[in-house]
């Protein structure tokens, strides 16, 4: 499997801004990082697997936007924010847990996630 080298990210003042290895599968986000910024991973059609770390908080509008191939990522627990069509076009992921912390979800947030069978959210 073929990870993100970690200078392939664009991370500026804790914002992961954009991500410029587009074939990655599988991509570990650096600790440090609180906001995946608008589009970051926009286009990313190879990434299968994101993996981000217990500092993320927020995750704005069009983060994950045409992640076709993204089937599995872990939102922390700390998570608060979830902005509009983050995971559109998300057509592999099937299943998906959001944390307790969640205070706002935008709109369309899964729109087109085709094979999502499954949403959890705890409470």
């Amino acid at each position: 499997m073929k990870e993100l080298e970690e200078n392939s990210l664009l991370i500026d003042d804790g914002i992961l801004k954009s991500c410029s290895l587009k074939e990655a599968v599988s991509v570990n986000v650096p600790a440090g990082v609180h906001t995946i910024g608008e589009g970051a991973f926009k286009g990313c059609t190879s990434i299968e697997h994101i993996v981000l770390p217990d500092t993320v908080s927020v995750i704005m509008a069009d983060a994950f936007k045409g992640c076709r191939r993204l089937q599995e990522i872990n939102l922390p627990a700390g998570l608060k924010t979830i902005g509009d069509y983050a995971f559109h076009r998300c057509h592999q992921m099937r299943e998906i847990t959001l944390p307790v912390s969640v205070e706002a979800l935008g709109n369309c947030v899964f729109l087109y996630c085709d094979s999502l069978e499954i949403v959890r959210m705890p409470g």
